[in-house]
């Protein structure tokens, strides 16, 4: 018995004007989705230094008071995970702690804090209020670990 296969469709090269356009039109697609899903990182992170160093100015203002143990009860949330303090999704792909997004509750206010060498997600950070609207609590550490503590103007 003769087994027969169906005849395969071969494809037609790309010759002159039509081969380029395909190939400009592949790496175009390329480029284009590349760049749609590296941009929010590189954006952050070219946009970290100026950030940080708006958000270091405005804390270089004279501090209203946050007492000790507030200061380290907001340190505990920055430093370790917490069991009440669930990663939350910021954007598609990318998770943050909630106290990092929505800030610790200390007394009846709300304050927030943003590590100065890292993505942070609360709203002076990510743009939703400017430094004018909040007051600075405290600025801890230096260099690579450096965290501002503000609270939001009413």
């Amino acid at each position: 018995m003769e087994v027969r296969t169906a005849p395969r469709p071969h494809a037609v090269p790309l010759e002159g004007p039509a081969a380029v356009l395909g190939l400009c039109g592949a790496a175009a697609a390329f480029l284009v989705s590349a760049w749609l899903f590296l941009a929010p990182g590189l954006i952050g992170a070219a946009g970290l230094g100026r950030t940080a160093s708006l958000i270091w100015t405005a804390a270089s203002a004279t501090p209203l008071p946050l007492a000790a143990a507030e200061r380290t009860l907001v340190l505990s949330y920055v430093e370790s995970y917490r069991a009440n303090d669930a990663l939350v999704e910021v954007r598609p792909g990318v998770e943050a702690k909630r106290s990092n997004v929505e800030g610790v509750r200390l007394d009846g206010r709300t304050v927030y804090y943003d590590v100065l060498s890292h993505q942070s997600f609360g709203p002076l950070r990510s743009g939703r209020v400017g430094r004018d609207d909040v007051h600075i609590l405290s600025r801890e550490g230096d260099g690579p670990v450096a965290v501002v503590i503000y609270a939001l103007k009413r």
